[in-house]
């Protein structure tokens, strides 16, 4: 395989396939190189692909995000020893773990804090639950609360609509 390395109006080519650009530090690769990159690294390809190997699963990978002053501000971490994808942010004094999907066939989605949600949830299985709180309820299948239930306008089970206005201890 022969390299051919041109360099011209400050930038240098490798072949047809990178082009670093010393006026602004920026570097494209791929099929047929960005003549001009227009990110710090630019892909361009029919179905392009960015690879991070760990070399041991003992091992995390990650894409850390920094602020200004180079403290990781977020982080998403392919965890050691597993497969699970973790979401960090930092609070002022260290990464907290705010979501982790988990592998296997559970498929797990857990989320460290409160949650919101603007939209709607569909729930196709089961909801379980300590605690569940909810201006609306929609049910298509079971829920399962081991401590209180607050709904404050009503729950829909099918096509039955309950109006309930107060506390209901289960």
């Amino acid at each position: 395989a022969k390299i051919l390395v041109r360099s011209s109006n400050n930038k240098l080519n490798i072949g047809d396939t990178i082009v670093v650009t010393d006026s602004n530090n920026r570097v494209g690769m791929g099929d047929s190189a960005p003549s001009s990159p227009d990110t710090e690294l630019h892909i361009k390809s029919d179905t392009p692909v960015f690879t991070l190997q760990r070399t041991a699963n003992t091992q995390k990978g990650a894409i850390d995000f920094q602020g200004q002053g180079g403290t990781v501000g977020a982080s998403i971490e392919f965890v050691a020893d597993t497969n699970d994808i973790s979401i960090q942010t930092f609070d002022g004094s260290g990464m907290h773990e705010k979501m982790r999907i988990e592998d296997g066939a559970t498929g797990n989605i857990k989320v460290s804090g409160s949650s919101q949600i603007t939209g709607s949830l569909n729930v196709s299985s089961s909801i379980v639950s300590s605690e569940l709180t909810a201006s609306n309820l929609n049910v298509s299948s079971d829920t399962t609360v081991g401590g209180d239930l607050l709904v404050t306008e009503y729950i829909i089970h099918g096509l039955k609509i309950n109006f309930i206005r107060t506390w209901i201890n289960c």
